[in-house]
This record gives C-alpha cells, sequence and structure tokens, in this order.
C-alpha cells in the first residue's frame, strides 16, 4: 500500500509537470512579491520550514532570491532547492521546535525594513484510540479518539486509507472545524470492503493539526503551520 508520503509525491509530482518559469527577486519590487510559508512538523522537537516566493500571485512565476535578499527561519539560514523540470525554487531549513512553539519567518532586502511573518506550531495530538497495530473488525467503524486542542483556533483534519481487493486505494477524509470535539468516527463498509473481504487488511490513520499565522505589512504573505501523527492499524475478517 502506498504510504501518505507517496500519496503527496504524486501529487507534487502533478504540480511539478505543470511547469512554472521564474526569475531573479532583485527585478521584482516588494509589493510584486507574494511569499509563501509553510511549516510542519510530526510532533517530535524538529520543525521543517518550506518557503516559495512567487510574482503574479500565489500560483505565478517562481522567485529566486538574489542580490542581498534573504529569508530565515527562527534566525537559520535556508538552504535553496529547485524542483526538477519545474525550475521552481523552495528555501528549506529543519529547526529546533516543540508542538506550541512560535516560529518567525524574516524576509530582508537591502534598504527595507525586514518583513516577519510569525506562526505558533499547532500542540501535540495525544491519539487515545486507535494506537499502532490494533486489529478492528472489518464493516465495523473505525472510531478515532483524541485529547481536544486547548487552542480553541486549531483545526484537525483526519484520514482513513486501505488498499481495496483490487490494489485500488479507498480514502475517507473528514475536518472538524475548531474547536475540535476529540473524536472522529470512519467507515469500512464501503465499496468492496465489508465482514465478507477475505484476508487482512493494512490500514492508516492520519490526522494533522493545522494554524494560520500573521504577517507585518508591505509583502503578501500566507503562513500555515501544521502537526501531523500517523497510527498503523489492521482490518480483519
Amino acid at each position: 500500500m502506498k504510504s501518505f508520503n507517496n500519496v503527496s509525491m504524486l501529487a507534487l509530482s502533478a504540480l511539478i509537470l505543470s511547469g512554472c518559469s521564474s526569475t531573479l527577486s532583485e527585478n521584482v519590487k516588494t509589493a510584486g512579491l507574494h511569499a509563501s510559508y509553510s511549516i510542519s512538523s510530526e510532533g517530535g522537537s524538529q520543525a521543517t520550514c518550506d518557503v516559495t516566493f512567487t510574482v503574479g500571485g500565489g500560483t505565478g512565476t517562481s522567485v529566486e532570491l538574489s542580490g542581498d535578499d534573504k529569508v530565515t527561519c527562527n534566525g537559520y539560514a535556508m538552504t535553496s532547492w529547485k524542483e526538477p523540470v519545474s525550475n521552481k525554487t523552495h528555501y528549506i531549513v529543519n529547526v529546533p521546535a516543540e508542538p506550541g512553539a512560535n516560529l518567525t519567518v524574516t524576509f530582508t532586502r537591502k534598504g527595507e525594513r525586514p518583513y516577519r511573518a510569525t506562526v505558533v506550531l499547532p500542540n501535540s495530538i495525544i491519539l487515545h484510540s486507535p494506537q499502532n497495530g490494533d486489529v478492528i473488525k472489518k464493516g465495523t467503524n473505525v472510531v478515532a479518539t483524541w485529547t481536544p486542542d486547548t487552542d480553541k483556533s486549531s483545526d484537525i483534519f483526519g484520514m482513513l486509507r486501505y488498499d481495496l481487493p483490487n490494489g485500488n486505494p479507498e480514502i475517507f477524509t473528514q475536518t472538524s472545524p475548531a474547536p475540535d470535539v476529540g473524536t472522529m468516527t470512519f467507515p469500512t463498509t464501503d465499496k468492496g470492503m465489508d465482514s465478507t473481504t477475505a484476508g487482512s487488511v493494512r490500514a492508516e490513520v492520519y490526522f494533522l493539526r493545522s494554524k494560520i499565522g500573521d504577517s507585518s505589512p508591505g509583502l503578501k504573505t500566507s503562513i500555515l503551520a501544521t502537526l501531523s501523527t500517523t497510527v498503523n492499524i489492521q482490518l480483519v475478517e
């Protein structure tokens, strides 16, 4: 079964194949830039900061920093990486960050004040059920429970994924808007997965908390922080 990372890579590949032109930041005034900041964590002591710049909107021409233009995340310098084929430039760094930590991305250019965007990394997802290795009977619901977030501004997204007997993936998704209530129910009876289906099936249950941050004026910016967790279960007859 393909993992969620594989699913993400397939989506990324589709974006890559769509193509993307690029330009240097020294050719673009600040008013024309759009900065997109994505910060992700799996709940440990580290977060990954991924930054892209475009001109012409969030899906416009990719911008590569040049001249005196620089970007940092919590003071850490970022390394550039280009998507193959599309040539879109990302700036990436791993930084120490516990759940609930403040993270600040700073864009600087000569002769202008720094442009800062700040976001709080979501709190840990304390999952009570299911747990890794749990065995659940086919044709019954997968009931997920966790400690509700004390942060009332944090959304939570949930997904159950398994492969059908014909090899096709089946995905159920739910989003619990803030404040989350600490439970979701996923069916396993749709499209050929019921108590009569032979053999055991590995399934993944995935949760993602997200928070939107704030930015200083002068630079069009979006900043989002996410924290995720995944457990593996077995669906049996």
